[in-house]
């Protein structure tokens, strides 16, 4: 992850903020600037809810981020079940949620129309060395290619 913080200043910033420090003193007291705080937070969960001014260690912050991180997921293209499978193991957690949660359930609905149900697109296909040093035709990975078609007339390959 690009934007991650390195560990001590991490750990220092977080100690500041939640001690009530404002962030731009926390940032310059962890060694650094407030724009790499809003980078990392982009993809920090916990270092975003600390800018809102919640502690992500209260009672209730870790289902705050978890369902966080989970609504991400969907916006990227996982299914419910792949994106609860990456996070939790399965897809039990995110169910109770949407199950006992009606705000929770739109919000995963509104995240998957916005793709509309399409999944993040696919790798572009790679071409691999074969044994005679020459690329092999991109295909499905494992699958031999069909063998080249010779023309009526020619002789045998």
């Amino acid at each position: 992850m690009p934007d991650a913080l390195p560990a001590r200043k991490r750990s220092t910033l977080f100690d500041r903020l939640r001690n009530g420090q404002d962030l731009p003193t926390a940032a310059r007291t962890a060694g650094l600037e407030g724009r790499e705080v809003f980078t990392a937070a982009r993809t920090d969960t916990v270092l975003a809810l600390l800018q809102a001014g919640t502690d992500p260690d209260e009672v209730g912050a870790t289902g705050i981020t978890e369902r966080a991180d989970y609504l991400r997921h969907l916006a990227l293209g996982c299914t419910l079940s792949l994106a609860a499978q990456i996070l939790f193991g399965g897809a039990g957690k995110a169910s109770r949620w949407r199950r006992d949660d009606p705000a929770f359930a739109r919000a995963c609905d509104a995240v998957k129309e916005l793709g509309d149900g399409q999944p993040a697109p696919a790798r572009a296909p790679v071409s691999r060395p074969t044994a005679g040093g020459l690329p092999r035709p991109p295909g499905k990975p494992g699958c031999p290619s069909p063998p080249p078609q010779r023309r009526s007339g020619s002789p045998p390959l």
